[in-house]
């Protein structure tokens, strides 16, 4: 009668197993996008995988423009330009030629140009980022009264923080 073998299994095997194993991200993509949002995926997704999830590039993206290739890391934006929005300047490098209002430089009557932002709205964003110093990111917008989930939605794709 053969012996069997049995494999042991340490305890250290089975963390080092497990920490190789992927968590999850959120990335937000919008642009040219089907459509846009926070989509939750894995540590190894890839730019493409997201833009699948997201419903695909509408007809007017630039999809050379971005690096679909890339993977994606969590909290991070993916913006799909459209065609003619960027232009290439040489060997690996893109001028972008943002449309989007400067959250941190814009002034009252470009912060009104945004959907659903008035003069009231406009001179509370104004007084927030005298008050509060820069906006890191998009988001923080929803800490000011009257600014929540309905209209950050309509002008996220139209506004950036640099």
């Amino acid at each position: 009668m053969a012996e069997s073998s049995e494999i042991e299994v340490t305890q250290e095997d089975y963390i080092q197993e497990t920490s190789k194993e992927t968590k999850d991200c959120y990335v937000f993509i919008c642009g040219q996008i089907l459509n846009p949002g926070v989509y939750c995926v894995s540590s190894d997704s890839r730019i493409c995988d997201v833009i699948d999830m997201a419903g695909g590039c509408l007809e007017t993206a630039d999809i050379c423009a971005v690096n679909q290739a890339a993977l994606v890391t969590d909290g991070s934006q993916i913006y799909i330009p459209a065609v003619g929005e960027c232009e290439a300047e040489g060997a690996g490098s893109t001028i972008w030629k943002d449309s989007r209002i400067n959250l941190n430089q814009a002034t009252k009557e470009e912060l009104m140009t945004l959907p659903g932002i008035g003069e009231t709205k406009a001179e509370q964003i104004l007084e927030y980022r005298e008050n509060h110093g820069s906006f890191s990111s998009i988001d923080e917008l929803m800490n000011i009264s009257g600014i929540k989930e309905g209209v950050f939605q309509k002008i996220q794709d139209y506004i950036r923080v640099e």
